[in-house]
């Protein structure tokens, strides 16, 4: 370049200009190397709920997770199911499985499998939060997702902003999100699979990379659901594990609890069927009323003949002495007696999946003013569009 005389020689021009092609194309070429070292694959822990520290117990089947997880495989990596019946704390398991082991996976993915829509949607949060992560770790001085998204091979489906488009493409976000996990480096990750009790209208292996380093963890109601790879059967928590939850969700530890306290938490937790969901919920409810442990069961009694009533026929009914509902009715009841309006929003989200629904969907369709701390009176608009 110091051959030439002036910056306005046309040569120089020339010669410049190759110089800032190549140099650019040099940035582009480094970016696509990004998934060079094993650390370009460790992502910060994403999980749909922080860790639950009433967790207690089931010390057996996380180890029976983990060596599954540990011991030779076949060259297609291995699939492991958690199967058991509705609230014996599958997912509970599963997010302490992945919090307990979080040091040992670089990456983990969560999917929402209970239905196809949920399923794809869990994928799309997933390639976002690659496209987040790569652009803001960026060594360059000015992030660019575009150009990341191109290298994560779903360019042309994002704006300046990062947000993923993908409309009418979905297909190119599922592969990928596969071919990031099947790449040969990447040989460390877990993917965790929730609520895969629809085994019918879709195929949820088909979101799975064929790669021999894969580790996919599943819950279900589905014993079949073995069928996959391997499987662990979940069975009801046993009487120690039961009252040490129960007192934990009373807020409350067991060394402080009398003779008849312990007592009258065992007969709770027995009545309960030892299912975790529904200790966890009782135990949440007798402590948001301060309510004696004595006066619970009565209370439970009564409701449980009230759903016995509404029940459906018994050959349609999976759940073991509906002790689940009648507990999520216990609380439902204290809902509509302190406030009616609240208990009016959880009946309006019933009619949307559990998980993720969107905030500016109330804000939008709920008009709140709230005087001295008391329930507002609220609007519902939803209901009209």
């Amino acid at each position: 370049m110091v051959k030439f005389e002036e910056d306005t020689d046309s040569d120089y021009q020339i010669v410049s200009s190759k110089i800032v092609f190549m140099s650019r194309a040099a940035q582009r070429d480094a970016k696509d190397t990004i998934n060079l070292s094993i650390d370009s694959f460790r992502l910060p822990i994403d999980l749909p709920s922080g860790r639950n520290h009433n967790f207690t117990g089931r010390e057996d089947i996380l180890r029976q997770i983990h060596e599954k997880f540990t011991e030779s495989c076949e060259n297609n990596g291995k699939i492991v199911a958690l199967h058991g019946t509705g609230g014996l704390g599958k997912t509970q398991i599963a997010l302490e499985y992945a919090y307990s082991q979080s040091s040992r996976y670089s990456t983990i993915v969560w999917i929402d499998g209970q239905s196809l829509s949920t399923t794809t949607s869990s994928v799309i949060a997933f390639v976002q939060r690659l496209l987040d992560h790569y652009t803001n770790t960026s060594s360059y001085s000015t992030p660019d997702y575009l150009e990341t998204a191109r290298n994560l091979h779903v360019g042309g489906m994002v704006d300046r902003s990062g947000r993923l488009d993908c409309q009418r493409q979905l297909y190119r976000v599922i592969e990928a999100a596969k071919h990031w996990l099947q790449q040969k480096r990447n040989d460390n990750w877990l993917m965790i699979c929730d609520n895969v009790d629809d085994l019918e209208s879709f195929n949820i292996s088909d979101y799975w990379p064929n790669s021999p380093n894969r580790k996919v963890l599943i819950t279900s109601r589905r014993p079949e659901s073995i069928r996959f790879d391997d499987g662990v059967a979940l069975p009801q928590m046993q009487l120690n594990e039961s009252f040490t939850l129960f007192a934990r969700s009373l807020g409350r530890e067991m060394k402080t609890m009398g003779p008849t306290e312990v007592e009258e938490s065992k007969r709770i937790v027995e009545k309960l069927g030892f299912l975790p969901l529904a200790i966890d919920q009782a135990g949440a409810y007798i402590q948001r009323l301060s309510m004696p442990l004595h006066s619970y069961l009565p209370l439970f009694d009564r409701n449980f003949r009230q759903v016995m009533d509404k029940k459906p026929p018994k050959a349609l009914w999976h759940y073991r002495e509906d002790t689940v509902l009648t507990t999520w009715e216990v609380s439902y009841g204290a809902v509509i007696n302190q406030c009616p309006e609240a208990a009016e929003i959880l009946t309006i989200s019933s009619f949307f999946s559990n998980q993720n629904i969107p905030e500016n969907l109330l804000e939008h369709c709920v008009q709140v003013s709230d005087c001295a701390g008391k329930c507002s009176t609220l609007g519902f608009r939803l209901l009209k569009s």
